[in-house]
C-alpha cells in the first residue's frame, strides 16, 4: 500500500535545518546532525523492508495502522536535533532524545496518537518501560495495545538494523566517523561485567564505556531485542552479520574473550522465536 509521507519528511528536514543553523559553529555537532538525518532515512529503508516482508504489515488492509507505523519510524529521532541544540547550549547536561521526539510529536495534533507517540517515546528504552507507561496501561482495548506493540517492535527493529548497517559500512573500515560513536576510546579488554552480560544474553550497560569493545558488545546485545524475522533476514541478505562477526576481531583483543563472544554472536543470530 502506497503511503505518501512527503509532508512529514519536510517536517523532519525542517527540524534538521533549524538545528544546523543553531550549531553551525561546532563542526562535531554539524557532523553529528548530518549523520542523524542520514540515520533517520536508513531507518525508513529498514522499516519499509520489514513492512513489506512481515505479514502483520504486508497483509494488513488498515491504512491508518500502516500509516501510523510508517510515521513512527520516520519521526522516531526527530528529537535528536533538539537534543543536539540543547547539547550546544548546555554541554554538561544529558537529554533523552526518545522523550524529546515524543514531546515534539505531542504538539502536532495530526500525529499525537498513542500508536505513534508511545513507540517513539520508548524506542531507546527497554521494552518494559513501554509496558509500564501510564498512558499505555490506561488503554483498555487489548487490540489497540497490540497494535502499539507491533509498531513499537517495528520501530525498535528498524532502528537497530540501521545501526548494524552503519557498523558494517563505517566501523569495519575504521573511518573518521568512528569518533562520533566511539569517542576515541582505546582498544583494550572490555570490562568483565560487559563481557558477562553479553555472554549471558543480557543487554549490555550503556553510558560508562572504557573501551571500543564495550561499545561493540552493547551494540551486539541489541540482537537480543530484535522482534521480527524480517529483521534477521535484512541483516543476512545485506551481509551485516558477516561484517559484525569480522568487527569482533578488531575490537575484542583477548583471544579467549573473542572466541566466547563470537560463539555467543553465532548463537544469537540463529534465533527464530520472533514476534512476526
Amino acid at each position: 500500500m502506497k503511503i505518501d509521507t512527503t509532508k512529514e519528511e519536510n517536517i523532519l528536514n525542517d527540524y534538521y535545518k533549524k538545528c544546523l543553523k543553531k550549531v553551525e559553529k561546532n563542526e562535531f555537532l554539524v557532523m553529528y546532525a548530518q549523520e542523524k538525518l542520514k540515520h533517520s532515512y536508513q531507518v525508513v529503508g529498514a522499516g519499509n523492508y520489514i513492512m513489506r516482508h512481515e505479514d502483520i504489515f504486508a497483509k494488513n488492509k488498515d491504512k491508518d495502522f500502516l500509516r501510523s507505523a510508517k510515521l513512527a519510524y520516520l519521526f522516531h529521532d526527530i528529537g535528536r536535533f533538539e537534543e543536539i541544540e540543547k547539547h550546544f547550549a548546555t554541554p554538561n547536561q544529558k537529554h533523552d532524545h526518545s522523550i524529546l521526539s515524543y514531546e515534539i510529536l505531542k504538539t502536532l495534533p495530526e500525529y499525537a496518537k498513542p500508536e505513534i507517540l508511545l513507540p517513539i517515546k520508548h524506542h531507546g528504552h527497554m521494552i518494559e518501560d513501554l509496558y509500564k507507561d501510564e498512558d499505555y496501561q490506561s488503554i483498555p482495548d487489548k487490540e489497540a495495545k497490540e497494535k502499539i506493540n507491533q509498531i513499537a517492535f517495528l520501530v525498535r527493529d528498524a532502528d537497530k538494523i540501521a545501526n548494524f548497517y552503519l557498523l558494517k559500512n563505517i566501523w569495519a573500515k575504521k573511518a573518521p566517523e568512528l569518533s562520533l560513536f566511539f569517542d576515541n576510546l582505546p582498544i583494550t579488554r572490555p570490562k568483565q561485567k560487559a563481557i558477562d552480560q553479553y555472554l549471558n544474553g543480557e543487554m549490555v550497560d550503556r553510558g560508562q564505556e572504557t573501551s571500543k569493545g564495550e561499545f561493540l558488545l552493547n551494540y551486539l546485545s541489541w540482537i537480543y531485542d530484535l522482534n521480527y524475522q524480517a529483521s534477521f533476514e535484512f541483516c543476512r541478505r545485506n551481509g551485516v552479520f558477516t561484517a559484525l562477526n569480522e568487527i569482533i576481531d578488531n575490537y575484542i583483543p583477548n583471544t579467549e574473550d573473542r572466541t566466547a563472544v563470537k560463539k555467543q554472536f553465532k548463537k544469537s543470530i540463529q534465533t527464530t522465536n520472533m514476534k512476526g
